[in-house]
C-alpha cells in the first residue's frame, strides 16, 4: 500500500484548528452533529509512550481509511511516539497530556468529543480498553471496540471480567486465531469476536536495501550465516531461551552470528546470560533500530522465541523479504508460518529444538530458498489493506445498529 496517499487524504479531511489540539479542552470546540448517512467517524484511542508493532498497526489503519475517504482520527498521548509520528505525516490526531488508565476527567472530555461526532471510539491497548468504558460510562453511549493483540488468557478476576463482559463493549477486533480463542475461553460471546489480521504495507519492501557495511562489521567467517531477531526485550518474547538455543546451536557445531534488534526490560538479564554463557562475540544486542528493514533484510535467517505471541508482524516483514523463518508454535505465529513449507516452528521454551531447527537450516541452503520464496508468497494473505477494508466493514456495521437502536 502506498503511503503517500495518507497526506493528500488528510489534507482533504484534516481542520488543523480542530485536529491538532493538544489535550482534552479541544471538545469544546465541536457542537455539530452527522447525518447517520455520512460515512461512519472513527476515533482510535492508543496511550502508548514508546514505539512498537501496536502503534505501526494504528497507523496505517489511521493512513487506510483516510485514503477511503471516512474521518478518521487519533487520540494519542502527547509527546508520545505515536504523536511526534502523526505530526511528522501532518495526519489529523488529539495529543492528550494525560491518558492514564483512570483518569475520569480526561475519559468524561474524550467520551463527550467521540459522542459530538456520533462517532465509534475504537481502543487499541490494554489501557485505552479501561480508558473508553470509563468514556462511555461518562459521556456515552456510542459504539466501542476494542482490538486485543496479544494471547494472554483473560483474566478471571473481578476486574478483567469487568472489562471484558461488559456490555459497553461492541466489538472485539482479534488480530489471530489464537487471540479470537482467548476471548472465546474467557467467556466473550462469539458474536462479539472479529478477527482482524494485522497487516504490513508491502510498499515499504520496493526499495529497500541491505545494510551491507553493517553486516560485514560483524565480521562473518566464509560460510557463516547471520541469525536475526526484531522484537522487544520483553518477558513474553522469551529472548532467554533464544540465547540458550543458540548457544546450544555453536555446541553442536553450528556456526554463525545472532543479532537480537529490540529494547526492553530484559535487558540486563540478556546481557548478563551472554557474558556467563560466553557468547559475547557471537550474540549482539544493539538496541532499538529505526528504520529496521535494511538490517532485517541483510539476516540470512530469522528467529522468532515468543512464548506468546498475537501474531508477530516482525515475522511478516521476515517473510515479505523472502526470509526463512524459525518461530515457536504458540499464539498467532501459527496463522502465518506453515511448519515445513514457510519455516520451521518449534515448541516455546525448548532452547535444544531451537537449536536443532537452526542447524537444520544453516545445513541446507536450498530449503532456506524455498521457505523464503514461500513466505513471500503466503505473507501476501497479510497485506493491510485488507485490515483496513475488513476494520471499514465493521465500524459500517455497527454504525448502522447503532443508529436503529
Amino acid at each position: 500500500m502506498d503511503l503517500s496517499w495518507a497526506r493528500t487524504a488528510a489534507t482533504m479531511i484534516r481542520q488543523p484548528s480542530r485536529f491538532q489540539s493538544s489535550g482534552p479542552s479541544c471538545a469544546r470546540k465541536f457542537s455539530m452533529t452527522r447525518p447517520s448517512t455520512d460515512p461512519p467517524v472513527v476515533f482510535h484511542l492508543d496511550d502508548a509512550s514508546t514505539w512498537r508493532g501496536g502503534q505501526q498497526q494504528v497507523l496505517y489503519l489511521h493512513q487506510g481509511l483516510l485514503a477511503m475517504g471516512l474521518d478518521s482520527r487519533v487520540c494519542c498521548r502527547k509527546g508520545g511516539a505515536l504523536h511526534r509520528r502523526l505530526e511528522e505525516l501532518a495526519l489529523p490526531h488529539y495529543a492528550f497530556p494525560h491518558l492514564h488508565r483512570a483518569d475520569l476527567f480526561t475519559a468524561r472530555r474524550l467520551g463527550q468529543l467521540v459522542r459530538r461526532h456520533a462517532a465509534i471510539l475504537h481502543a487499541h491497548s490494554s489501557h485505552a480498553h479501561d480508558l473508553g468504558l470509563w468514556a462511555h460510562r461518562l459521556a456515552g453511549p456510542f459504539p466501542l471496540v476494542v482490538s486485543r493483540r496479544v494471547d494472554f488468557p483473560v483474566g478471571r478476576g473481578f476486574s478483567s471480567r469487568r472489562k471484558y463482559l461488559n456490555r459497553r463493549v461492541v466489538a472485539y477486533l482479534a488480530i489471530s486465531s489464537a487471540v479470537e480463542r482467548e476471548l472465546l475461553e474467557g467467556g466473550v460471546e462469539g458474536e462479539r469476536i472479529h478477527r482482524v489480521p494485522s497487516g504490513i504495507d508491502f510498499t515499504r519492501f520496493t526499495e529497500v536495501e541491505a545494510d551491507w557495511e553493517w553486516k560485514a562489521q560483524l565480521r562473518l567467517q566464509p560460510g557463516e550465516l547471520l541469525f536475526g531477531s526484531v522484537a522487544a526485550l520483553a518477558p513474553h518474547k522469551d529472548q532467554a531461551t533464544l540465547v540458550r538455543g543458540f548457544s546450544e546451536f555453536l555446541g553442536q557445531g553450528g556456526s554463525g552470528r545472532l543479532v537480537v534488534l529490540g529494547e526492553g526490560e530484559l535487558r540486563p538479564s540478556l546481557e548478563a546470560m551472554v557474558r556467563e554463557l560466553d557468547l559475547e562475540d557471537r550474540v549482539h544486542l544493539p538496541g532499538f533500530v529505526d528504520p529496521v528493514l535494511p538490517r532485517l533484510m541483510a539476516f540470512d535467517i530469522f528467529v522468532l522465541s515468543s512464548c506468546l505471541e498475537g501474531l508477530g508482524t516482525s515475522i511478516l516483514d521476515a517473510m515479505a523479504l523472502g526470509l526463512p523463518v524459525v518461530a515457536t508454535r504458540t499464539g498467532g505465529i501459527v496463522d502465518a508460518v506453515v511448519h515445513g513449507r514457510t519455516g520451521l516452528l518449534v515448541e516455546p521454551r525448548n532452547p535444544s529444538e531451537l537449536a536443532s531447527a537452526l542447524r537444520r537450516l544453516q545445513s541446507d541452503a536450498q530449503l532456506r530458498r524455498e521457505m523464503g520464496e514461500a513466505g513471500r508468497q503466503r505473507v501476501k494473505e497479510f497485506d493491510v489493506r485488507h485490515t483496513v477494508e475488513k476494520s471499514a466493514e465493521i465500524y459500517e456495521q455497527l454504525r448502522a445498529v447503532h443508529d436503529r437502536d
